[in-house]
């Protein structure tokens, strides 16, 4: 059922209502990620490698975020590219959930990028913002734009299902025009 879902998001154009992918649905995860690290809400940090059999561990870690049980978790994929003088070179990325005070943050970032890319919460928003005349909100103490903050896991749920299938790939589509924002200030690491 939920891999139809996705496919009704991913091939057929269906927005994300109307494919009513479910928050604790299981995760589609044909690669699986060479590690992940978490913080639990006592604020313990766990680091995993997953191994070959390790679908389990991954879906779980991805289950306890959407539910509650995590206040950051962070997935770690290697790939491999091909350079300009043809020569395979080995990459790193990274799928982020931060969660603060009953808001989340969700973000991309790739080894070859400089900054990091955020899941925008409110696409409209985002593309009315003018220099430095948008919304602000607080989060980890810091003061950010509104339009990074999500008050739900809808949106990041969806964009969780169609970005995680891609994570063994050489290129990643990060979806429509204005679906992420790019920021060369980082959160801290974690």
């Amino acid at each position: 059922r939920q891999r139809y879902r996705l496919a009704m998001r991913q091939f057929g154009g269906y927005s994300a209502e109307e494919a009513r992918n479910q928050i604790l649905d299981r995760f589609y995860i044909p690669k699986l990620p060479d590690s992940l690290s978490y913080v639990d809400m006592e604020g313990r940090k766990t680091e995993k490698s997953p191994g070959e059999k390790g679908k389990a561990m991954v879906q779980g870690a991805l289950a306890d975020y959407m539910a509650g049980r995590l206040v950051r978790l962070s997935l770690f994929w290697r790939y491999e590219a091909v350079d300009q003088a043809g020569e395979k070179v080995r990459h790193n990325r990274c799928l982020g959930l931060i969660r603060d005070q009953g808001v989340h943050m969700m973000f991309y970032q790739d080894d070859v990028i400089t900054g990091v890319e955020y899941l925008v919460a409110d696409v409209k928003e985002y593309m009315e913002a003018e220099g430095k005349k948008y919304r602000k909100a607080t989060f980890l103490g810091r003061t950010v734009p509104g339009y990074l903050v999500h008050a739900d896991l809808i949106r990041i749920r969806d964009s969780l299902d169609l970005l995680i299938p891609q994570m063994g790939q050489q290129a990643v589509s990060m979806g429509g025009f204005g679906e992420f924002s790019y920021e060369e200030e980082k959160l801290p690491e974690f």
